[in-house]
């Protein structure tokens, strides 16, 4: 095995140690990224075959590897609504997932992808598609394939973890990078108020502006801390399996992200979700979906994600500024 990627193979060892795990014990760290694949296809009704369940568990973890995550930007694969890599820029959540989920139909129908193969569309940023456009590249095969995806080649990633480098496990290990961004969304770009009743950005670490406890109490990846945050989570995977499973040419979609909106309320306080609903609408027009966003993001949702009144994008605001 190639060293470089002996570190990722030996956590996905680890991780698959825990597929008991139930939902209540999710979190958004890499090692629990994968509970969400299991829990999400058992509460939808759906069995997925080994190969599927290893390819798609493999994939939700991946953007999570340090060695991984910097070539295409930790906003671009991590569900924030903008990123400080590089320049710092806006970044469209929901745009990224359906063009993810694009290459990985291409991928299953035995297409080759390259840079420039899928163009920028869904309600993407420019520096979003400059990230992904080239990074997953895969030569026109059904069988074993050439290519990498961030300079890890198809055959290191699936001899890592034992099954076929084929069309059909390549589209679901980049079905789950997909279902990363997505479920990432409701760790890195919800807020709550702080004891004063200021809305502040739910983060890993305390910047100064952002929600968090040195104890972890509190914070991003603390699956305690506003559990709507984890019942939006499992629903959008929910509904992202569901697509998977239904037909190996449907990609992504706006309404995958529809979630109910007792997620937003609970015992312990209301969260919101930055652009949410303002990333809909842009995706929405480029999917066909505008009757979508009308139905489930404009009305009592569009204002679930709004913050002090505004949807918070602009880079640059520096009371919402933090990006981790």
């Amino acid at each position: 095995m190639n060293t470089k990627f002996k570190k990722i193979a030996v956590l996905f060892v680890v991780v698959m140690t825990t597929l008991s795990l139930s939902m209540n014990a999710f979190a958004w760290g890499k090692n629990d990224h994968k509970t969400c694949v299991t829990d999400a296809a058992a509460s939808v009704g759906i069995t997925l075959s080994p190969e599927e369940k290893v390819a798609l568990q493999f994939g939700s973890i991946f953007p999570d590897e340090d060695e991984y995550n910097d070539p295409a930007g930790k906003g671009t694969l991590h569900g924030t609504l903008w990123t400080k890599d590089k320049d710092g820029y806006n970044a469209n959540y929901i745009g990224n997932y359906i063009y993810l989920t694009k290459i990985a139909d291409l991928l299953g129908n035995g297409k080759a992808v390259a840079k420039g193969t899928v163009s920028q569309s869904y309600g993407m940023y420019a520096n979003d598609y400059t990230n992904l456009n080239g990074y997953i590249t895969c030569n026109a095969t059904m069988g074993v394939g050439t290519g990498s995806v961030g300079g890890w080649t198809w055959n290191e990633i699936f001899d890592s973890i034992g099954i076929p480098n084929n069309a059909a496990n390549r589209r679901a290990f980049i079905y789950g990078v997909a279902l990363h961004v997505a479920t990432d969304v409701f760790a890195h770009s919800t807020w709550t108020t702080d004891s004063s009743g200021i809305w502040r950005r739910i983060t890993h670490e305390n910047t100064g502006y952002g929600v968090f406890n040195s104890d972890k109490s509190i914070g991003a990846d603390f699956s305690s801390f506003k559990t709507g945050r984890i019942m939006a989570a499992k629903e959008v995977a929910g509904r992202i399996i569901t697509r998977f499973k239904s037909n190996p040419t449907t990609i992504g979609k706006v309404a995958d992200f529809i979630v109910s909106s007792n997620c937003f309320s609970g015992t312990e306080g209301k969260f919101l979700i930055g652009n949410y609903a303002y990333y809909a609408y842009v995706s929405g027009k480029t999917t066909g979906e505008t009757n979508v966003y009308n139905q489930f993001f404009k009305g009592d949702l569009a204002y679930q994600c709004a913050i002090n009144g505004g949807e918070y994008s602009f880079y640059g605001n520096k009371q919402y500024d933090n990006w981790w």
